[in-house]
């Protein structure tokens, strides 16, 4: 074990035993860990004191996980869910993938494992405050946590894959409908070394 903390988990599920045994494995892996047992106490535990990484079950007392997961990409679209049921059909797995989980555990499974993927999923997500810092370079500032790129102060509007839309603001007639790539704004920003 780690003779720090590596990140913070917050643990749902309505089946104490289960529940103990993740947030067991977990704090042996060096990570800090809550316990949830219903949706409500999960969005309030993931509001006041916001984990690097949720491990929710899906099917809970009152609000089920889907709606929490839901309600938790409102306040922060940053924070990865690892999604842990007993649903295994291919059709409960594709419906929390696509609705934000990061991953998907079916029961039963193998603590070691859920670990494991947790450690995976916290590779991939950087929470680093240099990377949460807006950049600023002339008049364009990027926000990589907002995912948000603005202009003379004017947002841009993100219309299609891959391309942002020009400022949201009275356009001439030639220019309506006119996207730019990322790589052609960072050209005009002075090339890609500008943006890093």
């Amino acid at each position: 074990m780690d003779d720090h903390v590596r990140g913070s988990v917050l643990v749902v599920d309505d089946e104490p035993t289960i529940a103990e045994v993740v947030a067991r494995y977990l704090e042996r892996a060096g990570y800090e860990t809550r316990i949830a047992a219903d949706g409500v106490a999960a969005i309030d535990a993931a509001i006041s004191a916001r984990p690097d990484l949720v491990v929710l079950d899906l099917m809970l007392p009152g609000i089920d996980g889907l709606e929490v997961m839901r309600r938790l990409r409102e306040q922060d679209r940053g924070t990865p869910v690892i999604l842990l049921t007993a649903k295994g059909e291919e059709s409960d797995r594709v419906i929390g993938l696509r609705l934000g989980a990061d991953d998907y555990v079916v029961k039963p499974f193998s603590p070691a494992e859920l670990v494991a993927r947790v450690d995976a999923v916290l590779r991939r997500v950087d929470t680093s405050p240099a990377h949460e810092t807006p950049i600023e370079f002339d008049d364009m500032t990027i926000n990589p946590a907002a995912r948000r790129v603005v202009v003379r102060r004017f947002p841009l509007l993100r219309r299609r894959r891959n391309r942002i839309a020009r400022p949201a603001r009275k356009r001439r007639s030639a220019d309506r409908g006119h996207h730019h790539r990322l790589d052609e704004l960072c050209q005009a920003a002075g090339g890609r070394e500008h943006v890093r």
